[in-house]
């Protein structure tokens, strides 16, 4: 048992790897949030882009209203939940080979973890300016990217960009 105990297996120095692990820890601990009521911020940006659309490709302008509520979680302390709703608000739509007109409207919500930076991709319909009988018939999809930056100490919504674009066949 004294050869167990010996000095020669049991050094004094910490092992190489436990002052990095103590940095990590602090700076995670740094980094940790400093709110614990709800946090709203509210953001508008522009959307413009191409969506290639069959028959008619159509370019998209306008805007969109991006919301977020970040939730602490002060039971578990697991990284907040972020409920994003975004509402596209006068999104216009032109046919570029026929110029038709096109109606875009859309809301979605979608809950997220809280991180420093974030991308959601979101579908939208894309309809002709005509007769509700034709609507669901000629409705195309589009597709909008909305990359999102928060400041993860405080809960707030610091950026917002957005993009328009076609869904990959």
């Amino acid at each position: 048992m004294a050869a167990i105990l010996d000095s020669r297996f049991f050094s004094n120095r910490l092992p190489a790897w436990m002052p990095a692990l103590g940095l990590l820890l602090a700076a995670g601990a740094a980094a940790a949030q400093s709110f614990t009521t709800p946090v709203v911020s509210n953001l508008t940006v522009r959307m413009a882009g191409r969506a290639d659309v069959k028959p008619d490709p159509v370019t998209v302008n306008g805007s969109a209203r991006i919301r977020t509520t970040v939730v602490p979680d002060l039971d578990w302390r697991a990284t907040p939940t972020v409920l994003v709703t975004i509402e596209f608000v006068r999104l216009t739509a032109v046919g570029m080979k026929g110029g038709g007109r096109y109606t875009v409207e859309q809301t979605v919500q979608r809950l997220r973890t809280l991180a420093a930076e974030d991308t959601l991709e979101v579908t939208f319909p894309i309809v002709p300016e005509a007769s509700a009988a034709t609507e669901l018939r000629t409705a195309v999809t589009g597709l909008a990217t909305f990359a999102l930056k928060f400041d993860t100490r405080s809960g707030t919504l610091t950026g917002a960009e957005a993009k328009v674009g076609t869904l990959a066949d």
